[in-house]
């Protein structure tokens, strides 16, 4: 019964050392002082990497039913207090703020202390002083490198995700975009040969013949299957490799001669502004 009280009477030189057996040797005199201080009455002990990555260290430090509390407990708690209207609207933040990102810094460490203590009251009960219980220890606390990359590992695959939902459209904007640009591009051509038969007739061209021009569907590129000239409107067609979102889209370029000069605008009556080039949204 002895052994069972040592933890009892803090301070001992036994206790000590199954402490310090349990912390192992990663930051083993950070931790033996802040246990010494909280065996004289204290609770409070800020640790930082229970601030910055609270739910890798629990595991880290093989706490796995607080670990279990803090990732899903907490927020299911709070979503029952918000369900039937104890915390509301902003203040369930506001609580779950202070919970992760300020009372368990504060507490992890004396968390930690009282299950070290208690795991270590455990092995006592259940072995006999003449073997070796310092093994125990070491075998119940020290540290849990699986523990960790478990945790990173469910911290960071929903951030990873939400990067990616961010960043795979973004690109696919970003593709999109330079497709719709070699419409522009092929279409050049197109728009001098309207200009120049404007100025030689005063009119615009009926159609690519008029113009000088190839047939609609012989004018392509990698994205572009067609560019058509109506009325003086070069019309550009996407297909071929162009993106699904643009498939069988098109690019308006309508000449502007009210000031007996050609000027163009640029338009689209299908595809979304956020394609399009700054100068024809």
């Amino acid at each position: 019964m002895n052994e069972s009280t040592d933890l009892d009477q803090p301070g001992s030189t036994g206790d000590d050392e199954l402490l310090s057996t349990f912390v192992g040797p990663k930051n083993t005199h950070y931790y033996a002082a802040a246990f010494k201080k909280f065996a004289t009455g204290s609770n409070v002990k800020w640790n930082w990497p229970a601030f910055f990555v609270t739910f890798p260290w629990l595991l880290y430090r093989k706490m796995w039913l607080y670990a279990l509390g803090y990732m899903i407990g907490i927020p299911v708690v709070l979503a029952i207090l918000f369900s039937v209207g104890i915390v509301g609207g902003s203040g369930e933040s506001l609580l779950y703020f202070i919970i992760a990102w300020i009372l368990a810094p504060m507490f992890c460490t004396r968390l930690y202390y009282g299950h070290a203590r208690s795991k270590i009251s455990n092995i006592k009960l259940r072995t006999d002083p003449s073997e070796d219980q310092r093994l125990e220890v070491a075998r119940a606390g020290s540290t849990s490198i699986v523990g960790i990359v478990v945790g990173v590992f469910v911290l960071f695959v929903p951030v990873i995700g939400i990067i990616a939902a961010i960043s795979i459209p973004a690109y696919q904007d970003y593709t999109v975009r330079a497709q719709i640009t070699e419409g522009l591009n092929i279409s050049a051509a197109a728009k001098v040969a309207v200009t120049d038969y404007y100025f030689d007739t005063n009119r615009l061209p009926p159609d690519n013949a008029a113009a000088g021009l190839e047939p609609a569907t012989e004018i392509q590129g990698k994205y572009v299957s067609s560019v058509q000239i109506s009325v003086g409107e070069v019309v550009v067609t996407y297909g071929k490799d162009s993106n699904q979102v643009i498939q069988g889209q098109v690019l308006v370029m309508r000449p502007d001669i009210s000031d007996r000069r050609v000027t163009w605008l640029c338009s689209s009556p299908s595809i979304a502004p956020k394609h399009l080039p700054a100068a024809c949204r």
